[in-house]
């Protein structure tokens, strides 16, 4: 006799639990044995299906009648034992409902009624009964072998994916107790119920917008929040049933906010215009804070305000005092929804005329002050400064910014510049060069220059002062070189940053050029060359292939070429 029991004899396999288990649910089992040395366990089943645990415990899923086999083993011996699964009490539940509240049905439209099933038997029947039970109800529709029979006076009804049950043009007498059966061998059979409501569907009614704060006239900064109802059957849902502004300002007067009820038989919509009431602003400022005229002329001042509600206007002059109308002085206004303009016109402008005027606006929100500064025409002022845009090596440009032009819109902006080796300025009208506004291009520079430059302006009473100069230096031209020893072409870096790349070229003379790189490294300044007896020159580009428009060669001087994109 082995004391020890070193080769296994016997393998059993049992449940954990001691209960009846459904399809689907996880079983875990046992395999005992009567060896204690160092024994190995594996597990198989009679579907041919290896399962990969090797512990002496271990869990399945059934979804069939199986037997499950333990083979214990060790260096002296094996076992095996078997469990089949039909000795386990496992009920097979054949169908499960799907509803997650009682069905309503809407007349006309298309009513599904959900069964879902799970079963291990195959071909299974599925019937439709509408009924207080399958035993008592009436047959509405079945399915056998996947073909679907409809009872008499049911030809508006189907069944679609598992066993769920269709209803076409609803009806209000389709309403009541429907219940799904499933039969499937040999599993046997199951069946649950539902509940069908029949109603009439309306779509929504015209939508009710009402102000939970502040309403439809509120003041600027207030908070305002609308909410929209409707009413209908299924119940409507919206765009947005309730929407809060907070706060509010000026620029919500006039705005129209729209509620819209949905449901399938259709929509409704209701708008709501908001009034916001809000304090006067000046609008135009610049355009309005000087104004000027020579003595004896005509001279208006103007004030533009917006508000709501319309704001009333005093004018105030020089002295602080309010302007008296009189047959030389005159207050126009003219308004435009919110915006109010006051037209102070002075005929026969005397020197006590000129000075500051405060435009007065004040509505029942609130009140602001405007400054109109009166003034003779002058010769403008000297430029406020002169900016650099771009830089080149044979040109510029800049903007002149301007400053008071004297009173006189029909002004001229000039610029001049020179190199610290001239004495005299050369100069540009802004109104003859290449402009935009008051952009200037000068042209025909020389590279690696600096450039003194200012500017002035001149009107039709005279020519105003000089701004403040300043040094604005062209491009440094680019060294190419070739060495024809080492075969290395060569050039020096680009001062500007946006060209990442480096082109380079080559021909023969008087043929097309070739391009051998499209783009080296702005980084990278030298490329060794094949031949030597050939032409090469180099162009600097942006990382997207726009290039600058001129090429530098290594055995000929500069060469011109449009901008072109690589």
């Amino acid at each position: 006799a082995d004391p020890l029991q070193l080769s296994p004899t016997t393998a059993i396999v049992v449940s954990t639990y001691d209960r009846t288990f459904n399809v689907g649910e996880e079983v875990e089992l046992i395999c005992t044995t009567d060896t204690q040395y160092e024994p190995t366990f594996s597990w198989k089943l009679d579907n041919g299906q290896d399962h990969k645990v090797e512990n002496q415990t271990v869990t399945f899923t059934f979804i069939e009648y199986v037997t499950v086999t333990c083979i214990v083993s060790n260096t002296y011996g094996i076992a095996t034992g078997e469990l089949s699964i039909t000795q386990l009490d496992i009920t097979c539940k054949s169908v499960d409902v799907t509803v997650p509240v009682p069905i309503i049905g809407f007349k006309t439209d298309t009513t599904l009624l959900e069964c879902t099933y799970i079963t291990t038997g195959g071909n299974p029947l599925v019937y439709w009964y509408k009924g207080s039970s399958t035993a008592t109800g009436t047959l509405v529709i079945q399915s056998v072998g996947g073909v679907i029979y409809p009872e008499p006076g049911f030809t508006r009804h189907d069944i679609q994916d598992q066993a769920s049950l269709v209803i076409t043009n609803t009806m209000l007498s389709d309403a009541g107790m429907y219940w799904c059966k499933v039969i499937a061998f040999p599993d046997g059979s199951d069946e649950d119920s539902v509940t069908l409501t029949g109603e009439v569907a309306t779509e929504p009614s015209q939508p009710s917008i009402t102000f939970i704060d502040g309403s439809i006239i509120s003041n600027a900064s207030s908070k305002i929040t609308m909410q929209c109802t409707s009413s209908g059957n299924p119940t409507p849902i919206y765009n947005n049933s309730e929407l809060t502004i907070n706060p509010s300002d000026r620029d919500d007067n006039g705005r129209t906010f729209t509620c819209q009820a949905v449901n399938f038989k259709g929509s409704n919509t209701e708008d709501k215009t908001l009034t916001i009431r809000y304090k006067p602003y000046f609008v135009n400022v610049s355009k309005n804070q000087r104004s000027y005229a020579s003595k004896g002329s005509v001279a208006e001042l103007r004030c533009e305000i917006e508000s709501n509600p319309l704001s009333s206007i005093i004018w105030y002059g020089p002295n602080n005092q309010p302007i008296n109308i009189d047959s030389r002085i005159s207050i126009k206004t003219v308004s435009r929804g919110t915006l109010y303009e006051s037209i102070l016109t002075i005929q026969n402008t005397m020197l006590s005329d000129y000075g500051s005027y405060s435009c007065f606006a004040e509505n029942d929100i609130g009140n602001t002050t405007f400054i109109v500064t009166f003034n003779d025409k002058s010769v403008p002022d000297a430029p406020k400064s002169i900016v650099p845009i771009t830089r080149f090596y044979d040109s510029l440009v800049v903007t002149i910014i301007p400053g008071y032009d004297g009173g006189d819109a029909d002004t001229t902006y000039f610029i001049q510049y020179r190199t610290r080796r001239n004495a005299t300025f050369n100069e540009l009208n802004a109104d003859n060069s290449e402009t935009t506004n008051i952009t200037i291009e000068i042209l025909e520079l020389d590279p690696s220059i600096p450039y003194e430059c200012r500017a002035y302006a001149v009107n039709a009473i005279g020519i105003g002062p000089y701004s403040n100069s300043i040094m604005i230096r062209t491009l440094d031209e680019p060294i190419v070189e070739l060495d024809h020893d080492t075969t290395i072409l060569s050039w020096t870096r680009h001062e500007n940053e946006t060209y990442t790349c480096v082109k380079i070229e080559t021909r023969h003379v008087d043929v097309t050029w070739d391009v051998i790189v499209k783009c080296i490294d702005r980084n990278i300044l030298e490329y060794k060359v094949n031949d030597t007896n050939r032409e090469y020159r180099i162009t600097y580009c942006t990382a997207d292939g726009f290039c600058e428009s001129r090429e530098f060669s290594a055995l000929t001087r500069t060469s011109y070429r449009l901008l072109e994109k690589a």
